[in-house]
């Protein structure tokens, strides 16, 4: 390809394709993928698919030591909530799919995996605020703050991000 600018005063260029031609457009379609929707439940994972799917097997695993997801249902022909034994924690997942067929490319997938990012907020209940009290601390030069003992009633450690906020 060339591109020849033409005389002229102003600024736009122009370009002159030789040699091409147009057909009939074919069909792409996308290869598969998810995004992760937000739900309400601690211990379930709803997938949106790019396209709509159909699973073959109900064999879809998570790594970590999650293994097997209890409860599998299609919400929509491109959604799909698993549902786990345990309380899901933020991390960096891999979801397997055993076998998932596109049904818009009719193309069936064998292993398919899905790696995301887990986020969500604590749980109700999971931090107790015991009381709210001066802070025992404090040092005339600084305003009057307050302190806030609390207690993770989980079982696992948790992460305090923009306590201030």
């Amino acid at each position: 390809m060339e591109a020849i600018y033409g005389e002229g005063t102003g600024s736009a260029a122009r370009l002159f394709l030789d040699d091409f031609s147009l057909s009939d457009a074919v069909e792409q379609i996308e290869s598969l993928t998810a995004k992760l929707l937000n739900t309400d439940l601690d211990s379930s994972l709803l997938l949106e698919f790019n396209q709509p799917v159909s699973l073959i097997s109900k064999i879809v695993r998570l790594d970590n030591s999650y293994g097997q997801a209890k409860q599998i249902s299609q919400v929509k022909d491109n959604q799909v909530l698993l549902k786990f034994d345990d309380y899901l924690y933020n991390n960096t997942y891999k979801l397997t799919f055993e076998q998932i067929k596109s049904l818009s490319s009719d193309e069936t997938y064998k292993d398919w995996t899905f790696t995301f990012d887990f986020n969500q907020p604590t749980p109700k209940g999971a931090i107790v605020i015991n009381e709210l009290m001066p802070d025992p601390n404090a040092k005339e030069k600084h305003l009057p703050t307050q302190s806030c003992p609390m207690q993770n009633s989980l079982s696992f450690s948790i992460e305090l991000t923009n306590p201030s906020g």
